[in-house]
């Protein structure tokens, strides 16, 4: 059953019939409920004269307002040329133990006494730390220890120069 009313959440969560249930903001948005019952979200646009269907996700996973927003991106790329089905999501990229340890170092520079004190810092970091701990994604607890004679790694956490984690300063 094909339908031409604005969907609603309520319309959504309860749709049992299989079918196509189109959305009326000229996108091409529509529910795809099928035999099992499964729901998700289809949109069917026309790129350079050929009609595509690019899914944008599960009605459990993606609600009605996300799948609209990212049916209206994909409305305007389509007008531009571009395939959506094309652009790849941004990668993470996880910033490197010394990554982070720069920049924590960089924050905390105006609390340490003086020049000198940072510089021992970054030296002992650059010496010590960084060739062995250097390429270690940021998801590692650095603690400090005043006896830090030795650093050791147990079950991805580092023991090293002060608590913190990447995640407490924002890096």
């Amino acid at each position: 059953m094909a339908s031409n009313k604005s969907l609603t959440a309520n319309f959504v969560k309860n749709a049992k019939n299989p079918g196509r249930y189109y959305d009326i903001n000229n996108t091409g948005l529509h529910l795809y409920v099928r035999k099992s019952g499964s729901k998700s979200w289809v949109q069917r646009v026309n790129l350079r004269g050929k009609s595509i269907d690019i899914g944008l996700g599960s009605t459990s996973k993606v609600t009605l307002l996300e799948a609209r927003t990212k049916s209206l991106e994909n409305a305007k790329l389509v007008s531009e040329g571009t395939d959506p089905r094309k652009l790849k999501p941004k990668a993470n990229v996880i910033p490197n133990f010394k990554t982070i340890s720069d920049e924590f170092l960089t924050k905390k520079k105006p609390e340490l006494s003086n020049s000198k004190h940072f510089a021992q810092w970054e030296t002992t970091l650059s010496q010590y730390v960084h060739p062995s701990l250097g390429n270690l994604p940021e998801k590692i607890t650095i603690r400090a220890s005043r006896s830090a004679d030795s650093y050791t790694i147990k079950n991805s956490q580092a023991v090293a120069i002060e608590e913190f984690t990447a995640r407490s300063y924002g890096l």
